[in-house]
């Protein structure tokens, strides 16, 4: 990957080719192969970047509900979070996919992550100026952008590890999705208890 292939037109033109076929423009992205020091970096860029686009989303909300709650401008302290989050989710995808026989990378798994990632950071900020223009077409754009995620998911596992049942790798991907969900919550919960932090409750 050289710089030119960094530029806006090359980008957007790399997404147009994923969206139409995500196996293959994943297969290429595995075949460049860039050093492990540039996936962490974008891995690192795309957080950054999602942070700043959902302070942004925060504050026009805030804006638009004419509200002056200061929590609405935080959503850029959560950046550790999905750092985290995305770790995890690479990690998932190589763990989960070798168990049935993938042999994908750790590595290889990451950099297909990112460059999701980006794919919904872009989509993030579509979504952003939506809120502006088209309220009500955002929330519609919203589910659009949670089922992409999994229709990436899919089709970017099945290239990291070689699987040809799509079908097999969507549910695969689903219930590994939901059970680290599930899983995390329950560790999350186990914390706050052992702290003493309990569920606020709200009065109807």
């Amino acid at each position: 990957m050289t710089a030119d292939d960094l530029t806006f037109e090359a980008l957007m033109a790399r997404i147009v080719r994923t969206l139409r076929d995500p196996i293959g423009e994943a297969r290429a992205l595995l075949a460049e192969n860039p050093p492990y020091q540039a996936r962490v970096l974008g891995l690192l860029t795309v957080v950054a970047i999602s942070a700043a686009i959902g302070t942004v989303f925060q504050l026009l909300i805030q804006v638009l509900a004419k509200t002056d709650d200061p929590g609405g401008a935080m959503a850029i302290y959560f950046a550790p979070v999905q750092l985290v989050v995305l770790i995890v989710m690479a990690f998932m995808m190589f763990f989960m996919g070798q168990r049935f026989g993938g042999t994908g990378r750790f590595e290889d798994a990451l950099l297909l992550v990112v460059w999701m990632q980006f794919i919904l950071v872009v989509g993030q900020g579509v979504l952003t100026l939506a809120m502006i223009f088209f309220p009500v077409a955002a929330s519609i754009f919203t589910l659009v952008l949670v089922g992409l995620m999994f229709w990436l998911l899919t089709y970017f596992t099945a290239a990291l590890h070689g699987f040809d049942n799509f079908v097999a790798t969507g549910l695969g991907v689903v219930l590994t999705f939901f059970g680290t969900v599930i899983f995390f919550g329950m560790i999350l919960g186990m914390i706050l208890g052992a702290l003493g932090i309990a569920p606020v409750a709200v009065a109807p």
